[in-house]
Parts: structure tokens; sequence; C-alpha cells
């Protein structure tokens, strides 16, 4: 299933909140509900209001009740709580409902661009789209398989959370995401990205059996082999998921199966994102880039061919069913190394 499918929700007056672990109102600690915002496979996020201060943040409730993951998550909370970067979604309290038997975080509340709607809006990003809504994620730009953005976007945007990345995997002893998917890069009023949700994030070093967990944490389409096989996971592992990502917003699909290449989807897009793209898909860590600052450096330097922003939607067949097997297979030259194809994922 496409990432961009998950359930995002917004009460509307007159909606009670039915099937919500929380309703407006309620109090959590010092924060007062005051909508559900979204809900994901591990927990439910939703704006409140601090009681005091009256400042709104975005309140994440865990729905997994393991006490080791619950202890895991505190101590990653209380690192992450320390990180500052203006490409994040700062984390600013942890703590556990006893009473109620869950845990959570609080975070920044985002206020995203608003692309949609008849009202007059300083120039969107990106122009064309008019079935988008309020948008507040890259989730919420290509909501629908086939759609994609464009090249310029995907740099700007991705050259953006390459930055975080680069911030995190260095911050002490580095944190790794392990979650990164379209739906946890929020975009603010200015249309920057904002790495959010290091609810499933490792700090490299750290003890991996504080969890009993028997899943690998993370998004399946979008993790990294040596995490789906739960193998011990690096900054790179990141990096796979950047791929991913990028296949998905310049292509419209996910790279899965035996994908093609971008510049080979009928997308327009430049042939030097097949380069990045593979090296990032590689099945093998060390094949990947070194680092979030050689991947954006990588994107900087690309030569793009769309002279503006959106790209178009792509037809399945135009993205890899109508190609020929030859011309699907086409070897691509990786690193130096001839006879590279690229890689299967899932």
């Amino acid at each position: 299933m496409d990432d961009c499918t998950q359930t995002r929700m917004v009460m509307e007056p007159g909606n009670d909140g039915a099937g919500w672990r929380l309703r407006a109102g309620e109090t959590v600690g010092a924060f007062r509900v005051l909508r559900p915002l979204g809900r994901g496979g591990r927990g439910e996020v939703y704006e409140v209001e601090q009681i005091h201060l009256l400042k709104r943040y975005a309140l994440k409730v865990l729905t997994d009740g393991n006490a080791d993951f619950v202890a895991r998550f505190r101590q990653e909370a209380r690192v992450m709580a320390d990180m500052r970067h203006p490409n994040l979604v700062s984390v600013h309290h942890f703590d556990v409902d006893e009473a109620r038997g869950f845990c959570y975080f609080v975070m920044d509340f985002v206020i995203g661009p608003q692309l949609g709607g008849t009202a007059a809006r300083p120039s969107p990003l990106p122009e064309g789209y008019p079935w988008l809504g309020d948008a507040c994620s890259l989730a919420d730009l290509v909501p629908r398989p086939g759609h994609r953005l464009g090249e310029r976007d995907v740099r700007r945007l991705a050259a953006e959370i390459c930055d975080a990345l680069q911030y995190a995997h260095g911050f002490g002893g580095g944190v790794v995401h392990r979650d990164l998917k379209p739906s946890n890069i929020l975009l603010n009023a200015e249309k920057h990205a904002l790495v959010s949700d290091f609810g499933v994030a490792k700090i490299v070093g750290a003890r991996e059996d504080a969890t009993c967990c028997t899943q690998p944490l993370g998004t399946s389409e979008y993790m990294s082999p040596e995490q789906r096989e739960g193998k011990s996971v690096s900054p790179r592992s990141d990096l796979f998921s950047m791929g991913v990502i990028l296949y998905r917003l310049l292509v419209g699909y996910l790279p899965t199966g035996r994908w093609a290449v971008p510049s080979r989807c009928g997308t327009g897009c430049a042939r030097g994102w097949d380069r990045i793209v593979c090296r990032c898909l590689a099945t093998d860590p060390a094949a990947r880039y070194a680092d979030a600052g050689a991947l954006r450096k990588a994107l900087l330097a690309l030569r793009l061919t769309d002279p503006c922003g959106p790209g178009q939607d792509v037809a399945p067949d135009r993205a890899w069913r109508g190609r020929s097997r030859r011309r699907r297979d086409r070897t691509l030259r990786v690193r130096g190394r001839p006879g590279k194809r690229a890689e299967t994922v899932g």
C-alpha cells in the first residue's frame, strides 16, 4: 500500500471524535486536546494547547504499550528533545499517562501552506495542483499513485531533508530516524521541509535489546534491506529511505519489483536522477552515499530538465509496464562500475 493512503483525519464541528483515544477538551498532563490530526500504525496525533501558556503543540499518543518499548522510547526522546535544527520538528516533552496506560510526546505544531481552496494564497509550492487541500506533508503533495512533483521542487525539498539528517546523524553518538517517508516530512507555511516523528529512531551504539519487539520498526515500503531483515541500522539506512522517497516524488510510484530508473518512466526526468536514486537504493549499505551531506551535494550538482515546477500524472503503463525487458534492464554505470543494474526493492 502506498504510504500516501494512510489515514489523515480532522475533527469537524459536531464530530465527537468517535474511535479516537482522546476527545476535544480532555487533558493530558499540562495539555488540553483541541482536535485529532491524524493516526498511524503506532499512534495518534492531536493538536493540543498548553494550559498555562496557551501555546499550541502537536501531541502524539503511542499505542504500543510494551514496557521495554516505552523505556527505549523515553531514552531516545531525552536525546531528541535537545536537537534543534530549522528542518527538524522539535520534541519538547515526553511522559507516560499511567492512569490511561499510554505514553506520549509533545512536539512543534507545524502550520502548513494553504495549497487549495478559493482563498488568496502566497505562491504555493508547487503551482498547478488543483486536487490539493491544505497540505502539511509530502504525502499531501502526492496523495494518490501517479501524482508526482517537479524536479526542482524535489531537489530543494530533498536537500533540506538531507540537512536535517546530516545534523541528526552527527548529533551526540548519532540518531538514525528509521521511519523516513512522505507523511513524516512536514511542510511549514514557507514551504520548507521539516523532518518529524522520530518515534522509532535509533541512537547509534545504543543496545538493541531494550525492546522485545519481534517486527522491524518502521514502514516496510521505505525500509532498507538491513532494517527489514532485523540487522543493525546505520545513517545509511536512512539514505535508502531517501532513495524510495525520491523515486516516489519523481515517478509517482514506489520502486517495487524490477523498477525502471526515473529517466525511463515517461516523466522527462534528468538522467542524473538515475545515478542518485540507484546509489541510494543499493542493497549494500557501503555502496550508498557516505552520508546525507554527500547526497545533498549530489542533488545540488544535478542539471535538471524541467524549467518550472510541477510534474504531471503518470499512468502505470507509462511508468514501467509498457517498457520492453531490454530497455528496463539496460545497465547503468554506478560509481564507475559498468554493468550494475537497477536494484530490486521489495
